[in-house]
């Protein structure tokens, strides 16, 4: 299990911790980009165009895993690893638990309760930098609607 909590009140960067490793993660402010930096790597994430729904995990100039959102009603990612294939997709449309499946995966991101942006990263997995992208790609969703929640404000 990892331990998911915002670096602020109002922040979506985070700081990970669990007996699998520890990672921080950090939005660009203007873009949906950002990195992801652990004790012996740093990563970046890069979105392949403005109104692209492609993400890929970087280091260096090796791509190590892409992610592909085709629908912007959806809560779905199609993640190619090193690795193989696996799925990003809500538990339910009335959360905002996310799940990771596929070979080696199976893995729940989920807040702690209904109103915070703390969360928790439970279940197995192969890769804990794929894991990790999982989490950044769910909070970027919730990022996206609780910015869309207040553009009508």
């Amino acid at each position: 299990m990892l331990t998911c909590t915002p670096k602020g009140i109002c922040s979506y960067d985070y700081l990970i911790s669990g007996k699998d490793g520890n990672a921080e993660l950090i939005f660009d402010l203007w873009a949906e980009t950002g990195e992801i930096r652990t004790n012996d790597h740093h990563f970046y994430l890069t979105k392949r165009g403005l109104f692209s729904g492609k993400w890929s995990l970087e280091t260096g100039s090796e791509t190590l895993a892409t992610a592909e959102k085709y629908s912007a009603l959806t809560r779905q990612f199609d993640i190619m690893t090193e690795e193989g294939e696996v799925k990003l997709r809500a538990e339910s449309a009335f959360t905002r638990n996310t799940l990771l499946i596929g070979d080696g995966y199976s893995v729940r991101y989920y807040p702690v309760h209904a109103m915070t942006r703390r969360a928790t990263i439970s279940g197995e997995w192969k890769d804990f930098k794929v894991t990790v992208f999982g989490f950044w790609l769910t909070a970027l969703t919730w990022k996206r609607a609780q910015q869309s929640s207040t553009a009508g404000s």
